[in-house]
């Protein structure tokens, strides 16, 4: 039986053919070949398996027990991974079929952002490549549920629908029907603006009035405060412990909020919005909405224009308009608010840089340096301001 190690795993290589004469073998030996490797998560890879019985399914059980839940199965063949659907274990196992290999030499890049590339397979398909190997694997499972369970809540989003491998990385394909974000649109045409900023709000309100159930997707204000006092050494405990207090403060608001909205992610096809990316998709006041906008479309243009534009194709002054635009088109009917309304949104904007740059990519060249310590003095001074986060 062959076995390898790779980074925090072992891996066992599964034979052809697992059924009542060879199960019980297969099981001791696995047990006998991991036994120097406590601690470590084992990886059965099915990648020659052709068949399995149900004694192999009792097989994986036991091992499941004795491995105290580090046991995953990957590279399933479709038949097989088909057994696993039908007996459940795809639900109570980490079990991964064998993704489909597939080439992007020659695609159009239509998007691309700091954890992946977003290329135009056919007329109605794109595929997402993420750029973390395997790491990017939890994400992508992730971002499939949620996609689904978003579809069935009625939010218009273009339905993932194969894992695939890329060279050394894993992308997930995504249907459009013909459809192109709006950043494409209007970088060919920048007066489509005045069009799609209205089709843009009325998309935002559309999903803000949808309600999920509490453990239906997470509260948005979780995604902060988990990172918040990592941010300690940064912004100083007395404005960790303020942004803290004003956070916990928000309601647990059911509504929900897609939390990545720019405009790459926002497609059109024919009339209809779609958006893609739903892994940041959760619950919360709208607040969380507009924060990441501003991020995207002011904070990193300010702090660094000339990659900001090589990442959305569009200038300061573009991007900005978008913003400006569009929340004041969220809030026409409530202009009183906007002020208010832009401050919070500033300082959970400026928070979400430091998570993203500082802890997330872990930026250390010395122009961040300088860009944090920027943001770190508009978050000092807003939190001074502000006695609420809530949108309205």
């Amino acid at each position: 039986m062959e076995v390898f190690q790779e980074a925090d795993k072992v891996v066992v290589y599964l034979p052809k053919h697992i059924d009542s004469l060879n199960a019980l073998n297969i099981e001791a030996e696995i047990v006998k070949a991991v036994l120097p490797f406590e601690g470590y998560n084992i990886c059965l890879d099915a990648t020659e398996t052709n068949y399995i019985a149900s004694s192999g399914l009792g097989m994986l059980l036991r091992l499941e027990k004795k491995l105290k839940n580090k046991l995953s199965v990957r590279n399933v063949s479709p038949e097989v991974y088909e057994t696993f659907s039908l007996t459940g274990f795809n639900e109570i196992m980490n079990i991964r079929k064998k993704e489909r290999v597939i080439s992007i030499e020659g695609c159009e890049v239509i998007g691309k952002g700091a954890y992946g590339t977003v290329y135009r397979l056919e007329q109605d398909s794109v595929v997402k490549v993420f750029n973390m190997g395997e790491g990017s694997l939890p994400y992508i499972e992730q971002e499939q549920k949620t996609a689904r369970k978003a579809f069935i809540k009625g939010i218009p989003t273009a339905m993932p629908f194969d894992v695939v491998k890329v060279g050394d990385q894993y992308g997930v394909v995504y249907e459009t029907i013909d459809a192109h974000n709006f950043s494409e649109l209007i970088i060919k045409d920048p007066s489509s603006l005045k069009k799609l900023i209205p089709l843009f709000v009325d998309f935002l309100h559309s999903i803000h009035k949808l309600e999920a159930s509490v453990g239906e997707f997470p509260f948005a204000k979780e995604n902060y405060l988990n990172r918040i006092d990592d941010l300690s050494e940064i912004l100083g405990k007395d404005t960790v412990s303020k942004v803290r207090n004003l956070i916990e403060k928000m309601p647990q608001d059911l509504h929900l909020v897609h939390g990545d909205s720019h405009f790459k992610n926002i497609m059109l096809s024919g009339n209809e919005v779609k958006v893609i990316d739903m892994d940041t998709l959760s619950m919360g006041d709208p607040v969380f909405e507009f924060a990441p906008l501003y991020t995207t479309y002011v904070i990193f243009y300010e702090i660094d224009p000339s990659n900001q534009t090589q990442f959305l194709g569009i200038d300061k002054d573009l991007a900005a308009s978008i913003f400006d635009q569009t929340i004041k088109a969220y809030l026409k009917d409530r202009p009183e608010v906007l002020d208010k309304a832009l401050m919070k949104i500033k300082l959970l904007g400026y928070l979400r840089y430091l998570i993203v740059a500082a802890l997330e990519l872990k930026y250390d060249d010395a122009a961040t340096k300088k860009r944090i310590e920027f943001a770190k003095s508009e978050i000092a001074d807003l939190v001074t301001k502000v006695s609420d986060l809530c949108l309205l």
